[in-house]
């Protein structure tokens, strides 16, 4: 049975979930609501099964499941003038509005937090989903792998380790792509050496789910060999260890944003 998804703001993150939705299926009845008629018609574009909603409600009525993907300040103001009802999934990609908050808005409708990354555009992102319920879990398949948390209490520290970490990742892509060209690589190829290097590396971290990061480490770090050099020369630096303090640091004022959160409330 095919479901119709309704998109509650349309942001950045709206969008890359709608371009990985359109990979998945082309033909899922999709409609936006959204203040900007502009910007909507320009995301629709010449797609005939992507609508904008002049009628909010009625538009919410037929849905399946919502996405709310406002800025988390205009989630209350967003929902308050709309009524839901019991089938329907409302899943909120808002960061920091908590599960209370989120369900006091859109009652008597299931309630879901999630945060998907940009690379849901291309299916690849990684999902974070609270609580693992089967229908939301069942449409966020659809843009990655999902990864149902046991309790509330588990996203900031997840949310760190996926959203912070995912983009410090391009920063450090762009460091190692910088210093190929200086040494004298062309930009291209340091380009594909660089990002085939991260990807060969996540590849096979995937293929041995089995085995322990360090331990992956251990096997190729031969003694007194490049990798080793290269490992000291970082730890000497504190550069792993400067890893672990930002994801404290957004950890810990994610951890205080959901905390700041209550029923009718958004950060």
């Amino acid at each position: 049975m095919t479901q119709i998804i309704a998109f509650i703001g349309i942001g950045h993150l709206a969008d890359y979930m709608i371009q990985g939705l359109r990979r998945a299926d082309k033909t899922t009845p999709i409609w936006l609501l959204a203040r900007s008629q502009a910007r909507a018609l320009t995301l629709a574009g010449n797609d005939a099964n992507t609508h904008l909603a002049s009628d909010p409600q009625g538009a919410v009525d037929q849905a399946d499941i919502i996405v709310v993907a406002t800025r988390p300040g205009d989630v209350a103001a967003a929902l308050s003038s709309l009524r839901f009802q019991s089938h329907q999934t409302v899943i909120s990609v808002a960061a920091g509005v908590d599960l209370a908050a989120l369900s006091a808005l859109c009652a008597p409708a299931r309630a879901i937090r999630s945060l998907p990354l940009s690379c849901v555009s291309i299916q690849q992102s990684p999902i974070l989903v609270y609580p693992d319920e089967p229908v939301a879990t069942g449409f966020l398949k659809q843009l990655g792998p999902v990864h149902g948390l046991a309790e509330e209490g588990q996203f900031p520290a997840a949310t760190a380790l996926t959203g912070a970490l995912y983009a410090w990742l391009f920063a450090l892509m762009a460091e190692t792509h910088q210093w190929a060209k200086s040494s004298g690589l062309p930009a291209a190829l340091a380009r594909d050496l660089v990002q085939d290097t991260f990807a060969g590396a996540a590849a096979m971290a995937q293929f041995q789910t089995e085995v322990d990061f360090d331990e992956i480490w251990d096997s190729l770090a031969t003694p007194g060999g490049i990798s080793e050099q290269g490992h000291q020369v970082i730890s000497d630096q504190q550069g792993f260890a400067a890893f672990s303090h930002a994801l404290t640091a957004v950890r810990d004022r994610l951890q205080g944003t959901d905390a700041a959160a209550s029923p009718g409330e958004t950060s």
